[in-house]
């Protein structure tokens, strides 16, 4: 332990020397120059207690970075229809009435424009889901020859055990290898899906960004201030519900009929069966995980577009319910304004503190 806590030592000397200054800096390397040294200072027992403690603040830090860029994002939001209110407060009533007219029927327009997203979307998501399709299709014809040869070694080494416990191994063995075969393929093929429905979600965000600019421009021009909002990319969805079965080829009466017979025959009878069965258990796997892959795809197709709704129906409603209670507010007495914008300030004077907070936890977290 010593002499690799030296040759740690010495290969973190040679990186500082000859690495650049940014490299020596970032943060990743420095995490893990700093597990390695608490691997060999202290064994493994004490460097489990140091890696779950590491984790768990490295995790905290990350949910923390996550809720700060939110709440920072929605008081911008926030703070844009304040703004927009004090400005609204400042028109008169027929003023206010010509402009909510004018901007109602933008608004229906960009409805309208938005309500084609869940055609698209859809259409992408059952591309995507034949994608997966036409991907696992093979992979079942290719994998039944490995699958049995493992069932067969399988059988060569338990036929010794009595029937029932015979059958009970093979079929463990069956299941285990069709998850290991499908798991190998799972890999790049989350992948591949990931990617897609990145691509897929990164268009339509494209989409989403032109009527996002339709509603800047919009407000722009009525209101003579821009109102922007955001559209997040979401990764596909990781719930799942799926698992591996196999069926009992020998659970119906009639199918243990062979097993009354004595072991020499019998016992050929079963690895048989098994044999025969293992190309029908590959393929109803297959259908289970296709339709796993199309379970997800789908629920991350309807987040996204129940997401990209909200964003662009609410921040609509909103404008309209702002410009409207201005209109209200314009029928009350001159105290009752003054007092209007008083509070409207006090609601800016809030959001000012709440981000100055949230960016002073943000330099104290990096610390």
């Amino acid at each position: 332990i010593a002499l690799r806590a030296n040759e740690t030592s010495s290969k973190k000397e040679t990186v500082s020397k000859n690495e650049p200054a940014s490299q020596q800096d970032d943060p990743h390397s420095v995490a893990e120059v700093q597990l390695s040294e608490k691997l060999f200072e202290c064994g493994f027992s004490a460097f489990e207690d140091y890696l779950y403690s590491f984790l768990s603040n490295e995790k905290a830090a990350l949910f923390l970075h996550s809720v700060q860029s939110r709440l920072l994002l929605l008081c911008q939001q926030e703070r844009q229809f304040i703004e927009l209110e004090r400005r609204m407060a400042l028109k008169s009533a027929h003023e206010l009435e010509q402009l909510l007219e004018k901007f109602r029927t933008a608004a229906k327009q960009i409805s309208r424009d938005q309500k084609d997203a869940d055609y698209i979307v859809e259409g992408e998501a059952a591309e995507l889901i034949e994608v997966v399709a036409v991907d696992l299709r093979p992979v079942a014809e290719m994998q039944c020859r490995r699958v049995e040869k493992i069932v067969e070694q399988a059988y060569a080494e338990n036929k010794q055990f009595e029937k029932q416990k015979l059958i009970s191994k093979l079929l463990s063995v069956l299941k285990e290898t069709i998850e290991l075969v499908f798991n190998e393929w799972r890999i790049s093929e989350d992948e591949k899906v990931n990617a897609h429905f990145a691509l897929l979600t990164g268009r339509f965000v494209e989409r989403g960004n032109r009527l996002v600019q339709d509603i800047q421009v919009l407000t722009r021009e009525i209101f003579e201030l821009e109102i922007s909002i955001r559209f997040e990319i979401e990764p596909i969805s990781t719930k799942s519900t799926h698992y591996y079965a196999v069926d009992n080829p020998f659970a119906l009466s009639a199918q243990m009929i062979p097993l009354l017979l004595p072991d020499f025959l019998s016992k050929p009878l079963i690895i048989s069966r098994l044999l025969r069965v293992s190309n029908s258990e590959l393929r109803r796997n297959s259908g289970r995980l296709r339709a796993d892959y199309q379970q997800r795809i789908h629920e991350s197709a309807r987040i996204f577009l129940r997401r990209f709704h909200q964003n662009v129906s609410g921040a609509l409603l909103q404008i309209e319910v702002v410009v409207e209670r201005a209109l209200q507010i314009q029928a009350s007495s001159v105290d009752e304004l003054a007092r209007h914008d008083s509070a409207l300030t006090k609601q800016l004077d809030t959001l000012n503190d709440i981000e100055s907070k949230l960016l002073l936890l943000s330099v104290k977290a990096k610390i």
